[in-house]
């Protein structure tokens, strides 16, 4: 009995391993915000903070980001967006660039107000900022009933079901594959899922190498879309130039096991072993 427990749990803790290793496929990005604004992925595509006209190419304005608490409390683990601060990088390769026409973008999110939030993540062309390009935002349904959205205007949009709590942390994972069909997920903080929606139907894919975190999509100072950029705090955001599955999304919506939890689950076993001989 205690070597087929082991077994089991060897099993378990092999399968955990297995699915970390697969989440480095097709990452071209990953923001971690450990206290900067780096790219862990070893791909070199560290952010810029930026503020002006939500740092779009004609005003670039250097500034410096604020860091914040993460959903587990750690100081300085993730970046709060004060809605006139853009984070972005330049020249990273669009899917197309691998042959591949889908990507997924995955990361942890918390608003801080009800009101006039739109733009999170969007693709745009290093020069010029297409209002085409693809985006995950917020979907206006009134102060008190913000959803996110997924999309490229105006080719189609997944919105959420779930109106999203001020000032609580939720996991999200937008996805679309190469015929362009896109799902959104939505899962709480402790890993459990919340929303799953999904569009069928292709749109326009374009090859887009900027990337911009906290933008509203406004065009110009003088835009009606100035003054709704994303004011909250963003973490751990990754870009993929693939559609990931299902069983990716939902571990890395939960924290991944340390070194010092899978001691502790070995302790456990032992000690479950012997009361089992």
């Amino acid at each position: 009995m205690y070597k087929i427990f082991t077994l089991i749990c060897a099993i378990g803790i092999i399968t955990l391993e297995g699915s970390a290793s697969t989440l480095q496929l097709g990452l071209v990005a990953n923001y971690e915000f450990a206290g900067n604004l780096n790219d862990s992925s070893g791909n070199n595509h560290n952010l810029t903070a930026y503020t002006g006209a939500r740092g779009y190419s004609y005003s670039l304005t250097s500034t410096t980001p604020t860091l914040t608490q993460d959903r587990f409390g750690r100081e300085n683990s993730a970046i709060y967006l004060d809605g006139l601060t853009t984070l972005r990088a330049f020249n990273v390769p669009p899917p197309s660039a691998n042959g591949n026409n889908s990507f997924s973008w995955t990361g942890w999110f918390k608003t801080s107000v009800h009101g006039s939030i739109w733009g999170f993540i969007w693709k745009a062309d290093s020069s010029t900022d297409w209002s085409s390009s693809p985006y995950l935002g917020f979907y206006n349904g009134g102060e008190t009933n913000k959803r996110l959205y997924f999309g490229s205007y105006p080719y189609g949009d997944t919105v959420s079901n779930l109106p999203t709590e001020l000032d609580t942390w939720y996991f999200f994972a937008g996805v679309s594959n190469q015929t362009g069909e896109r799902s959104l997920s939505i899962f709480s903080a402790s890993g459990a899922l919340l929303d799953s929606v999904s569009v069928t139907g292709s749109y326009s894919q374009q090859d887009l190498d900027s990337l911009i975190i906290g933008s509203s999509g406004a065009t110009s100072a003088s835009s009606v879309n100035y003054q709704a950029g994303w004011r909250g705090a963003v973490d751990d955001i990754r870009i993929y130039d693939r559609a990931l599955t299902g069983s990716e999304i939902a571990s890395l919506a939960v924290p991944e096991p340390s070194s010092l939890s899978l001691l502790l689950a070995g302790g456990v076993v032992l000690m479950a072993g012997r009361r089992l001989r």
